[in-house]
C-alpha cells in the first residue's frame, strides 16, 4: 500500500524524517507539492547556508571531484531525507520514495501528517529558484 504525502506548508526537517520512518517501517511514500514544502527562517538566513555548499570546489580536479548538490525543489527534498538515513539501509529504502512536484495521479493512501508551520518560513520552491534549479 503506498502512502501519499501532502507538502503543502510542512517544514522540511520533520516530514524528512518522519517519511524516514514510514520508509524504514517499509511503507512506499510519495510525496506531492515538493515545491510548497517550507524552511523555518528567512530568506536572507537561510539562503546563505545553501548557497555555501554549492560554492564547495576541490583544488586537485573540481569539475570531476566536487561534491553535487541537487538544486530542484524534488532533489532538496530527496536529499534531505537521504540524510535521516543510515547510510546501510539508504539505497534500499530511496528506491521506495518518489516526490513529485504538483499534484500527479498517483494512486494510494493519503496520510496527513500533523506537523506545525513555523511563522517565518521560505518555501523551497524561492530557494530554488535562487539556486538556478526552477525556471
Amino acid at each position: 500500500m503506498t502512502l501519499i504525502v501532502d507538502g503543502t506548508n510542512k517544514p522540511l526537517g520533520r516530514l524528512a524524517s518522519e517519511v524516514a520512518q514510514l520508509l524504514k517501517k517499509g511503507y512506499p511514500v510519495v510525496i506531492v507539492n515538493a515545491e510548497k514544502i517550507v524552511v523555518s527562517g528567512t530568506m536572507e538566513g537561510v539562503l546563505p547556508k545553501f548557497k555555501r555548499r554549492y560554492d564547495l570546489r576541490t583544488l586537485s580536479n573540481p569539475i570531476k571531484q566536487t561534491p553535487r548538490w541537487p538544486r530542484t525543489p524534488e532533489g532538496i527534498v530527496r536529499k534531505t531525507i537521504a540524510g535521516m538515513i543510515h547510510r546501510d539501509d539508504r539505497t534500499k529504502l530511496l528506491k521506495r520514495l518518489k516526490v513529485f512536484r504538483g499534484e500527479p495521479p498517483v494512486e494510494g493512501k493519503r496520510i496527513d501528517l500533523k506537523l506545525r508551520t513555523p511563522s517565518r518560513f521560505v518555501y523551497i520552491q524561492d530557494i530554488a529558484r535562487a539556486l538556478g534549479g526552477v525556471e
